[in-house]
């Protein structure tokens, strides 16, 4: 039990070890990745102000140059109408738009990219507010200042770069406006030293809700803001980040399914473990009580300390429950003559303890006297702490010994005494029965003279036939008794069968011409002969063709045939009939000792029923054995087997050599 919990422990210490530590790994290096991603994106959240600022900065930078380079233009415009007698045919040259306007604040004239405006346009351009409102601030600054305003104007959803300044003609003060417009591509192209991702205009406020973006206001020198000139703000960190989530982002992914892959495993594990501990617990409480189930006592011993008894050792020693013998050495309870080799096959010095050498010992009982007890050591491992001892009680083995003893004495006692008895009933029987047989013998042959009336002969002949069978009858009851003793002695010899069966053919054909019963006989080969007691052999032939005889219906017919078997080499006698036969139960009876088929007065076949016993005994005592066959109505088969150590082949005659005269 112990071992089965200790195995129940181990399981789950190894899924412990070995489960927790990696999923705390997978995790941690999870964590790690993610918490390093966060610190990356904070930190890189100054680094992105700060690209951000700087891009402002050189935005704000790059405007006033182009707003200072469009002032110079524009100035050289002016400076040129001053000195010009008309209006130069090259103003609004590389995509600008130059506009004049006169001293009553109307345009007069227009050119775009060199071209001059048709009134039409001129009268749009004018009705265009931002336009007018920009007219006329330019009309007031530049009265007050002569110097050339800049700005920014935003009509027609772009932005244009303004530039304006005053000038004088003939019909009074007047202005020169250029407007060039910076839309994305231009804006794009002049800005991008600047990085500028995004270029935009609108009229209202951006920043109010947008993250990541930047603006700056559209307005000429009176501070009126017209719009924002917007774009992305740049985030090289954020773009580092995005570009390598292309590769953090499959390695979470590959970690995560790991991890769930892992788990997945862990939690099969963790059931297939709950499934055998289990399992094991079932295991365990079968052999609980498979062990105190059985009759021997059952010790578990760790260092040589009792762990664990069964409740028939503890009986056995003792004790009520196994707990009291628990701690105690084994040893303690061996006599003191049986301690050194006990310890010595616990410490493997002596024979190897596998469980298949009983040493016969004692164990203090129950009463403290000694109890006989035959002990078995197993180990469960070949250097392991633990012992298994299987101890058995031999004290009703003893007791069973002793009169199994007691019988074999009284046994062979009898057996003396039947040998004496048999012996002296067999004197006692056949000196009167030899005298009876003697002296009717002479009375029939009338040795002595004549008897006078005929009526005497005929007693006397059937006082002589009723002597010899007496005689037959007994000698039977002799051997059948000798056989249950095992004391049949055999005169054996060779013995030539053809004769043998000739001699008994002879002997009973007188029995089998009066019943008109038809005898074949065969021996082959001519000439076998065999190692046997003839006179054994001759009493088997003569019951069992004598049965089938008489057991055959008139007119019948009985096959005699002795042969040998061509694969094993035995000799085997069948006697067969075509008479009454019989069935399993009745063949069952007819081979034990005095077994009659047909029982009482309704018997038609005389016979005291040994012949069929004595037959198979005769053919036991030889080596050999008997068999039957037989069907109700179809008739009976008997075949009698002798071993081939016993057979003797006639000799092969001899070939005549080439030119010589047989």
């Amino acid at each position: 039990m112990a071992a089965f919990h200790n195995l129940q422990g181990g399981h789950a210490s190894a899924l412990g070890a070995r489960g927790f530590p990696t999923l705390l790994m997978v995790g941690g290096m999870m964590a790690m990745v993610g918490l390093l991603i966060l610190l990356v994106a904070w930190s890189g959240r100054g680094s992105d102000h700060e690209a951000a600022v700087r891009v402002q900065e050189g935005v704000r930078a790059a405007l006033s140059a182009m707003e200072g380079d469009l002032a110079s233009t524009v100035g050289e415009h002016a400076a040129l109408l001053d000195q010009a007698q008309g209006v130069p045919r090259w103003l609004g040259r590389n995509g600008d738009t130059v506009l004049v306007m006169d001293v009553a604040g109307q345009f007069r004239l227009g050119f775009r990219d060199g071209k001059p405006l048709a009134d039409s346009d001129l009268r749009d351009l004018s009705s265009v507010a931002e336009i007018s409102r920009l007219a006329t601030h330019v009309r007031s600054v530049t009265a007050n200042t002569g110097q050339p305003v800049t700005g920014g104007l935003i009509f027609q959803d772009s932005y244009h770069l303004v530039g304006a300044a005053g000038f004088d003609d003939a019909e009074g003060q007047g202005a020169v406006l250029l407007l060039r417009r910076l839309d994305t591509a231009a804006a794009r192209q002049s800005l991008v030293p600047l990085s500028l991702t995004e270029v935009a205009v609108t009229a209202a406020d951006p920043v109010g809700g947008a993250v990541g973006r930047i603006a700056l206001p559209v307005a000429l020198g009176d501070g009126t803001v017209q719009g924002w000139l917007v774009w992305q703000a740049p985030t090289p960190v954020g773009d580092y980040l995005a570009r390598l989530a292309w590769l953090l982002l499959p390695l979470l992914l590959v970690g995560l399914g790991a991890g769930g892959l892992m788990v997945g495993r862990f939690r099969q594990r963790a059931r297939h473990h709950a499934i055998m501990a289990d399992r094991l617990e079932h295991i365990a409480a079968a052999y609980r009580l498979l062990v105190d189930g059985l009759p021997d006592l059952v010790c578990l011993l760790r260092d040589g300390r009792i762990v664990l008894v069964n409740q028939v050792g503890a009986a056995l020693l003792g004790a009520k429950d196994g707990r009291e013998l628990t701690g105690r050495f084994f040893a303690d309870l061996l006599p003191p003559s049986a301690r050194l080799t006990f310890q010595r096959r616990v410490q493997g010095s002596g024979p190897v303890a596998d469980g298949s050498v009983w040493d016969a010992t004692e164990l203090a009982g129950a009463g403290g006297e000694p109890m006989p007890v035959e002990l078995a050591l197993c180990r469960l491992e070949p250097s392991g702490r633990d012992l298994i001892i299987v101890a058995r009680d031999r004290r009703e083995h003893m007791t069973n010994r002793a009169q199994v003893q007691a019988a074999e004495v009284r046994a062979a006692m009898a057996d003396r005494a039947r040998g004496r008895f048999l012996a002296n009933i067999s004197h006692e029987l056949r000196t009167p029965l030899n005298a009876i047989i003697g002296f009717s013998e002479i009375l029939r042959d009338e040795l002595l003279g004549g008897l006078g009336a005929p009526q005497y002969r005929e007693y006397a002949i059937d006082i002589h036939e009723g002597g010899l069978h007496l005689l037959r009858l007994i000698n039977d009851l002799l051997d059948i008794a000798r056989m249950d003793a095992g004391e049949l002695e055999l005169r054996e010899g060779w013995v030539d069968m053809s004769a043998l069966v000739e001699r008994c053919d002879r002997l009973l054909s007188q029995k089998a011409t009066a019943k008109q019963v038809r005898v074949s006989t065969r021996v082959n080969p001519a000439g076998l002969r065999l190692l046997v007691d003839e006179v054994r052999i001759k009493q088997l032939l003569v019951h069992l063709w004598s049965n089938a005889i008489r057991f055959s219906a008139e007119e019948g017919a009985v096959a005699i045939e002795v042969g040998e078997d061509q694969e094993s080499g035995d000799v085997v006698i069948t006697i067969a009939d075509k008479g009454i036969g019989m069935d399993v139960a009745a063949m069952r009876l007819a081979l034990e000792p005095f077994g009659q088929v047909e029982d009482g007065h309704a018997r038609r076949q005389p016979g005291a029923g040994l012949g069929l016993p004595l037959a198979r005994g005769y053919a036991e005592a030889h080596g050999g054995s008997l068999q039957m066959e037989s069907s109700p109505g179809v008739g009976t088969t008997v075949r009698v087997r002798l071993p081939a150590d016993r057979v003797q082949r006639p000799p092969s005659p001899p070939q005549a050599r080439p030119g010589t005269v047989a």
